[in-house]
């Protein structure tokens, strides 16, 4: 039975039981409309709960150190929450299988830019690329914040026999030796370790890597071959890291040097810290409160 009302999107007719569901026909565009409707209602929903969460953790803080809370900027960013647990041999053998591949066609293309450009169409075919950006902040497990012995002994020397350049490079960095860190701001660094991976997780078993990225590895160590660049990140691999994270992913963070990591990880940016970082009261960079909050609260809080 028709309806006398019409489609709140196209102006098409009505069955009674269409105007009594939510005003809208059954065409495909229109039911499209609908959903991206409730999506937008429901991301802003989310939204209003995490700035009302993140208020009230503000308040609380400026109370206790007696200033204004007007004074006290906050910048919100996702989170990552995981348990941490003993990485599978099966996701080391699915890492070490996507490696072999890219090291092949890297070292197989050398100088040949016509094979470069094949072989890394081929590397961006495997679906690996920068992630997209998520409609949802789902909670993924409790989180543990202290990183577990055998974690904290791993990588204890440099000076082992057989250690490349590559990790020699590593160790220093995670040893506060700066072996030519890139200049990522202290604002985006704090930013990211607050939110501890939440775009991260996306690496899953492949890590971002491609063929530009590990090709640019081997530019700037042309003197490693391709074993040698393989067993770098062989042996960067973590004896614990999170679960459903990347591989390379822990407590203490993404234990690859930069000159390691993907352009990805190098270069993206969520839409959270592209706010923050383009905000000129945000820019500044200090006595920011950095809140890392999904739909089940706040996980944690940093001021820089």
């Amino acid at each position: 039975m028709l309806s006398r009302a019409s489609c709140a999107v196209c102006g098409g007719p009505l069955t009674v039981h269409q105007e009594v569901r939510d005003g809208v026909c059954d065409g495909i565009d229109c039911r499209r409309a609908v959903v991206q409707r409730e999506i937008a209602r429901r991301l802003g929903s989310i939204e209003v709960s995490r700035r009302e969460l993140a208020g009230r953790l503000r308040d609380r803080i400026a109370a206790e150190r007696g200033v204004s809370r007007t004074s006290l900027p906050v910048a919100i960013v996702p989170t990552f929450r995981a348990p941490v647990a003993p990485l599978p041999v099966s996701r080391r053998k699915r890492f070490l299988r996507h490696l072999i591949k890219l090291t092949r066609n890297v070292f197989a293309a050398g100088n040949d830019l016509a094979a470069a450009a094949g072989a890394r169409e081929a590397g961006l075919a495997d679906g690996v690329g920068a992630p997209a950006e998520t409609v949802g902040r789902e909670r993924t497990g409790e989180h543990s914040s202290e990183a577990p012995a055998s974690w904290r002994q791993a990588s204890s020397t440099a000076e082992a026999p057989g250690v490349t350049e590559i990790e020699r490079t590593a160790h220093a960095a995670h040893n506060g030796e700066s072996p030519g860190e890139s200049g990522v701001a202290d604002l985006e660094k704090n930013a990211c370790a607050t939110c501890r991976g939440f775009c991260c997780r996306l690496g899953q078993d492949h890590a971002f890597l491609d063929f530009a990225s590990i090709r640019a590895v081997a530019d700037r160590h042309p003197g490693m071959t391709e074993r040698e660049v393989r067993r770098a990140y062989a042996r960067a691999l973590p004896d614990v890291a999170y679960l459903d994270g990347c591989v390379f992913q822990g407590p203490a963070g993404c234990v690859l040097d930069r000159d390691m990591r993907s352009w990805v990880c190098n270069e993206f940016q969520c839409l959270d810290l592209k706010a923050l970082l383009t905000d000129e009261t945000l820019a500044r960079g200090s006595g920011i409160l950095l809140v890392a909050v999904d739909g089940d609260g706040i996980s944690r809080h940093a001021l820089t």
